[in-house]
């Protein structure tokens, strides 16, 4: 089975990519040979994790020195007939709530995805043709069931053309995902890890919004569903959307309690203070998977997030 995953050097593509290597005794078992072709850009995000030291990179050596091919997004799509994928599973993208709409935003989240699309359109492969799992985002919600930045747009957008595909399609809108070793997000690390490290190294983390309710879920639940995919072939409808949550909204105040106890202190690190102007209007101060009657992904709920901050930050 030909599989590409997009992004995979990213935080979430980097453990859905170590979870589809993870399958391939299972594949083989039944008969499947696993050819995998991760999509990011590698030769510069290499070197940018080994400069700044950052911990993911002893996952990004294991997961591409086990694929088959890595490519840069450009030369994948230059060589998309050479991979014929079977199933691409699309994690990349800009990820910024904060970026205005530049043209990286536009040409990353929107242009790649009309050209990856059209290939896939063009070259047909195997009876079903190509499939698409599309890691779309609960941002295309907004406040007001649209997005109300950039970022969330690129992503409805993102989501109509891949509905084109001739292939299946299935639309997989992710809550606040977190998990571990999250440095190289930069300032669009998740909440609960920014809130961990600032227990672990005891400093202050600026909080706004203590009584909002969000939905966080473990990255290790994306990367099981983004699997399963790989195990059952594909999607199993030609369009499917599904929100990607635990279902249950924490406040930021009790998540900031949780991190706490999980890392051992007795002291609160956080500072409250008044949402900062760029936020208002735009700040998604409630978000529960299945909040818009969209069905939750049956995986979703693996686990919890307590489970998963106790998992991700428990105290050893």
């Amino acid at each position: 089975m030909r599989v590409v995953i997009t992004g995979a050097l990213g935080f979430i593509g980097q453990k859905i990519s170590e979870a589809v290597i993870g399958l391939e005794s299972s594949l083989a078992v039944r008969g499947t040979c696993l050819d995998l072709t991760l999509v990011d850009f590698w030769r510069d995000l290499i070197p940018l994790y080994e400069k700044l030291g950052f911990p993911c990179r002893r996952n990004v050596y294991n997961i591409v020195s086990k694929a088959r091919r890595i490519y840069d997004p450009h030369d994948f799509i230059v060589d998309y007939e050479k991979v014929a994928p079977d199933l691409i599973i699309h994690a990349g993208a800009v990820v910024d709530t904060e970026n205005l709409g530049d043209k990286t935003l536009w040409d990353r989240n929107v242009g790649f995805i009309e050209t990856m699309v059209e290939k896939v359109n063009t070259n047909k492969s195997g009876d079903r043709g190509t499939s698409i799992v599309f890691l779309s985002s609960a941002s295309v919600y907004g406040t007001e069931g649209f997005p109300n930045n950039p970022y969330g747009l690129s992503k409805a957008v993102g989501e109509n053309i891949v509905r084109e595909s001739s292939g299946r399609v299935s639309i997989l809108r992710l809550f606040n995902v977190f998990g571990t070793d999250e440095h190289h997000k930069g300032s669009m690390v998740s909440l609960p890890w920014k809130l961990a490290r600032a227990y672990q190294t005891h400093s202050i983390c600026e909080l706004h919004s203590p009584e909002a309710k969000r939905d966080f879920i473990p990255v290790d639940s994306v990367a099981r569903i983004a699997a399963q995919y790989v195990m059952n072939g594909g999607p199993s409808e030609d369009r499917e959307i599904w929100d990607v949550g635990t279902g249950v909204a924490t406040t930021l105040d009790d998540l900031d309690a949780k991190i706490a106890s999980a890392t051992g202190s007795t002291q609160r690190m956080t500072k409250i203070i008044k949402m900062p102007e760029r936020y208002v209007g735009r700040y998604q101060g409630f978000t529960q998977a299945g909040m818009r009657g969209i069905p939750v992904h049956p995986l979703a709920s693996g686990i919890s997030t307590d489970e998963g901050i106790e998992k991700y930050y428990g105290k050893r």
